[in-house]
């Protein structure tokens, strides 16, 4: 997640001044690249393909056998 506001608290009550931070919404960076229009089409489509056939509980089962 990345921070997209930051704003500062004034101190109060005889506590500190402190940062805020908002975050935006979780992504993967797949679709970071893809709302950003960093990679082709083709590219996209088979990048996309390659993402439905993956299973990743499958992978993780033979990673650690």
């Amino acid at each position: 997640m990345r921070v997209v506001e930051k704003l500062f608290i004034p101190a109060s009550e005889g506590r500190p001044p402190r940062p805020k931070r908002g975050y935006e919404q979780a992504r993967t960076p797949f679709d970071r690249l893809c709302d950003r229009g960093a990679i082709g089409q083709q590219q996209r489509q088979r990048l996309e393909a390659l993402l439905d056939r993956t299973n990743p509980r499958r992978l993780r089962q033979q990673t650690t056998s």
